[in-house]
């Protein structure tokens, strides 16, 4: 016999852009405030009240503007064995299934998103629940507790052809343990408590792609994400001041435990040089000898160009 079971991944921080796009074998919806409440009252015989308060307050799941959550969900059936009261009494191939569904294509949909653009996309709650006669009961919980910030993850229209080719060419974990490990720290940015905690994540991060182990950290860091990332020399200039200015702040952090550098904007804008190197480092698909190699050769305003090229001049002097 068949149990009818479904899957349901309920969003922090998304819009109604995220129904642009499509994932596989999976539905993307808008669920009101009303029906979502219910369905969380009866998967965790909670009160309303405590319900409504973590679904809008303590994880940013309910959009205010909108009015309305945003939910990744999936209806299957199994052949898994229930007793009177509700538990398993055998186990049906139809979990494993869904499990690896969960690992393999869900989660690295929002890591994929994450890594294209600004924004705490991410799933704090999601469920795996059955229906009977008598209603919907809870099969499994996950709640991930460290999904706080608010950050709107929003798709422009004109970007979305740019993304849907991203994430469909862009496959995780990454086979390069340097980008894969410097991936990880950027995401866990979004989820490390306090100012300071999200600064140190992130430049470590840089510090995964670019140190070599040598003298001059922070002039090494700054050069190469200034070479890698500048389109002219003057935005590799531009490029090369922040990250030193960067640096500057998580040394003070790192040695004082003062993060007074370490504003919103300021772990803006340093998450957008990590992200944009990520992105960049995979699409040349070097590894990090090689890559860094390349980047000593090259000057200011050539490393996006000339990167792929073997005879290329070094042309900057800056310090």
């Amino acid at each position: 016999m068949q149990t009818e079971m479904h899957y349901v991944a309920i969003l922090a921080n998304a819009d109604s852009s995220f129904l642009n796009l499509q994932l596989p074998g999976f539905e993307i919806n808008a669920v009101s405030l009303d029906e979502m409440v219910n369905l969380v009252m009866a998967l965790t015989e909670e009160p309303q009240a405590s319900v409504v308060m973590k679904l809008c307050t303590t994880y940013p799941c309910y959009n205010y503007d909108e009015k309305c959550f945003f939910t990744i969900s999936r209806s299957f059936a199994d052949d898994l064995v229930l007793n009177e009261d509700g538990g398993v009494s055998k186990w049906g191939t139809g979990q494993a299934e869904q499990a690896k569904l969960e690992e393999e294509v869900v989660r690295p949909f929002i890591q994929l998103l994450r890594l294209y653009g600004e924004g705490n996309l991410a799933i704090p709650l999601e469920f795996r629940y059955y229906v009977d006669a008598r209603g919907r009961h809870p099969f499994m919980a996950q709640i991930n507790p460290r999904t706080r910030a608010r950050l709107t993850y929003r798709i422009e229209p004109n970007n979305l052809p740019d993304l849907k080719s991203f994430l469909e060419e862009t496959k995780l974990p990454f086979s390069d343990p340097t980008l894969e490990l410097a991936r990880q720290y950027y995401d866990t940015s979004y989820e490390s408590i306090g100012a300071g905690m999200r600064y140190i994540t992130l430049m470590t991060g840089m510090e995964v792609l670019f140190n070599r182990g040598k003298d001059q950290i922070r002039y090494t860091l700054s050069r190469y994400a200034a070479v890698l990332l500048g389109h002219t020399e003057d935005d590799s200039v531009r490029v090369f001041r922040a990250m030193k200015k960067h640096y500057d702040v998580r040394s003070e952090i790192v040695h004082t435990g003062r993060a007074k550098g370490a504003t919103e904007d300021a772990i803006k804008d340093l998450r957008g040089f990590l992200r944009d190197c990520i992105k960049t480092l995979y699409q040349i698909g070097l590894v990090k000898e090689q890559y860094c190699d390349k980047l000593d050769a090259l000057g200011f305003g050539q490393g996006r160009k000339r990167i792929a090229s073997t005879d290329t001049p070094r042309g900057d002097s800056l310090d």
